[in-house]
This record gives structure tokens, C-alpha cells and sequence, in this order.
């Protein structure tokens, strides 16, 4: 009989649960619809710039959750965290300026 070499276990890195990332996603996309509401808008009084960068917020944190898990920069290079980091830092500064200026 022939002898078999235990089988060697390789140690992968622990993927995140895609159907938990989806559901934040649905839910970060509804609190996006309910602050654009006019019931929020007049019970809570905000202003039309606290709601932009309240919807801005929202919007960095969807990417955020997309760019991380579904594009799998999260188990990449820390170079390519920095890149993309760099970049959407200057993102948020261009469309605040833009905001505050118009």
C-alpha cells in the first residue's frame, strides 16, 4: 500500500463576508435617501450644506467599503492603500472647496 503524504494546510487570508458588506452598502444607500427627504430636512432643520456634507460622508464611506472589499485593496500592498488614500483625500478637498465657494 502505498503511502499518502498528509494533506498540507495552507493558511488563506480570511475574505470578509460579501453578503454583510452588501447590507451596509443597502443601508448607507437608504440613511443617503432619508437625509435627502423633506420630512428629515424640516424635522432635524438642516442646512443645505451640513446635508452635503452629510451625503458626502455617506458617499466616501460607500467607496470606502467597495474600493476595500470588492477590490480587495484591503488584502493588498500598503502602497496601494496610500495611492488611493492620496487620491481621495484630494477628492474631499476639491469638492469641499467647490462646496463652500458656490
Amino acid at each position: 500500500m502505498a503511502k499518502h503524504s498528509a494533506a498540507k494546510t495552507e493558511k488563506h487570508e480570511a475574505h470578509p463576508n460579501y453578503w454583510l458588506i452588501g447590507i451596509v452598502l443597502a443601508v448607507l444607500t437608504v440613511l443617503e435617501l432619508t437625509v435627502t427627504s423633506n420630512w428629515f430636512i424640516t424635522t432635524f432643520s438642516l442646512s443645505q450644506v451640513l446635508t452635503d456634507f452629510l451625503l458626502l460622508a455617506f458617499a466616501v464611506a460607500k467607496a470606502l467599503f467597495v474600493v476595500g472589499y470588492y477590490m480587495h485593496l484591503k488584502f493588498d500592498s500598503r502602497i496601494f492603500t496610500v495611492m488611493f488614500s492620496i487620491g481621495i483625500l484630494f477628492a474631499l478637498l476639491l469638492s469641499t472647496t467647490f462646496m463652500l465657494l458656490f
